[in-house]
């Protein structure tokens, strides 16, 4: 007995197949998902590192976004009173690697660049103080703009993509806001 018969045309392809088949083809494409985002987030944090010279920073790095993920959940759950959740919000975890990871690298080329600035080569404090000042700018921009379109999925009329875009907007906004608390600790 066949579980799945294919009919094809020129232009259509389709697949008629039982639930019990289905459910076996999406736990099978969940799989191949998840080791694809490891891979992503492992490929990540090795460029981080490598670009931050530093194996020790660029998991330090990752770990401080990795973490406004949970915070951002408490305050879209808590706070917000919003308890639908899917798994279209784990895609947020994938963005929010990314954005932090341009944040990171926005922040060492100011960093870098105050290397030149005879006064402050040495007085890390002061060179902390202005590189962060000029980059908080710079990474305000880039998360501000990318919040608020996320933020813009809310005129949308399906609910989970609203609720998506909230938490994405959560999660981008709570990254920044750890970004420029953290790193002055550091």
């Amino acid at each position: 007995m066949r579980t799945c018969e294919k009919f094809e045309s020129d232009l259509i392809n389709v697949y008629a197949a039982n639930k019990p088949v289905f459910l076996a083809e999406v736990k099978s494409a969940e799989k191949a998902s998840l080791v694809s985002c490891i891979l992503l987030a492992v490929s990540i944090i090795l460029y981080v590192s490598w670009h931050l010279g530093s194996l020790f920073l660029g998991l330090a790095c990752m770990f401080q976004v990795l973490v406004s993920v949970p915070v951002s959940l408490f305050i879209y759950e808590q706070l917000m009173g919003i308890e639908y959740i899917s798994i279209l919000h784990l895609f947020v975890i994938i963005m929010i690697i990314g954005i932090g990871a341009d944040d990171i690298f926005v922040f060492h080329d100011f960093w870098e660049h105050t290397r030149h600035i005879g006064v402050l080569r040495y007085r890390v404090p002061l060179r902390l103080a202005y590189t962060l000042r000029k980059a908080a700018k710079a990474m305000l921009t880039t998360s501000a703009t990318t919040a608020v379109s996320f933020l813009s999925t809310c005129i949308n009329p399906v609910m989970p993509i609203v609720s998506f875009g909230i938490f994405a907007f959560v999660v981008v906004t709570i990254n920044y806001v750890m970004l420029i608390l953290v790193v002055p600790s550091i």
